[in-house]
C-alpha cells in the first residue's frame, strides 16, 4: 500500500496523542484506505456533521459486535 498520510493520524488518535480526528468529506476515500488497514478499526467511532464531514474518536473499550440494551 502506498504511503497514506491518514495512517499516521489514525495511529496518533489510537495512541491518545490527539483526542479526535477531523476528516473532510473530500478526503474520506483516502482516509478510508488507511482506516481499512487497522485490525481494530471498529473501535474508531465517526461523528457525522452537515456536509459529509466526519470527526473520529477512538474507544478501545467499545464492543462493536454487542447489541445495545435498547436493541435486546
Amino acid at each position: 500500500m502506498e504511503n497514506n498520510p491518514w495512517i499516521e493520524k489514525l495511529n496518533a488518535l489510537k495512541n491518545g496523542e490527539i483526542a479526535e480526528l477531523y476528516v473532510p468529506y473530500a478526503d474520506f476515500m483516502e482516509f478510508r484506505k488507511g482506516w481499512l488497514t487497522f485490525e481494530n478499526k471498529m473501535h474508531f467511532k465517526g461523528i457525522a456533521s452537515i456536509g459529509g464531514n466526519v470527526t473520529y474518536v477512538y474507544d478501545p473499550e467499545s464492543d462493536p459486535g454487542k447489541k445495545s440494551d435498547s436493541e435486546e
